[in-house]
């Protein structure tokens, strides 16, 4: 799934790590799913959660989501638009890598069985010369 054997992974539905190099973040339907509990408060919240675990991707298994909220009531805070809007500008941003088939009909629309995005962070901007300046005089 990912190419880098560092990279870290948050999985959502899916709970099959084996096939993914690096560490992985995931829960099964059983448990509280610390980024859904995030969601469940806002995307500001979902926004920070991000921010503070820094994962390179998110998986999610659209498939699965779908099959265990008809079964075992997967929460509905996840849902296509969550992730679409989860980008922070001045923190990360996230993209869609990757996306298998075969499409399905959701509660939320069409989507694509399972997709992988990118977290991307950014860079921090460096202190602007007056900054730095003004940060000397003081020691």
């Amino acid at each position: 799934m990912n190419k880098t054997p560092a990279a870290k992974t948050l999985m959502l539905g899916d709970v099959r790590p084996f096939y993914v190099q690096g560490p992985v973040l995931y829960w099964t339907v059983f448990n509280r799913n610390e980024f859904i509990q995030k969601l469940e408060h806002g995307t500001h919240e979902a926004k920070n959660y991000i921010a503070a675990i820094r994962p390179d991707y998110i998986y999610v298994d659209w498939g699965e989501v779908n099959r265990l909220s008809r079964t075992y009531g997967f929460d509905p805070a996840l849902k296509p638009s969550s992730i679409q809007y989860l980008s922070s500008p001045d923190r990360f941003s996230v993209r869609r890598t990757a996306e298998w088939e075969p499409f399905l009909e959701t509660p939320y629309g069409r989507v694509h069985a399972s997709i992988l995005y990118q977290v991307i962070a950014k860079e921090p901007k460096p202190a602007s010369r007056e900054k730095r300046v003004k940060k000397n005089k003081r020691h």
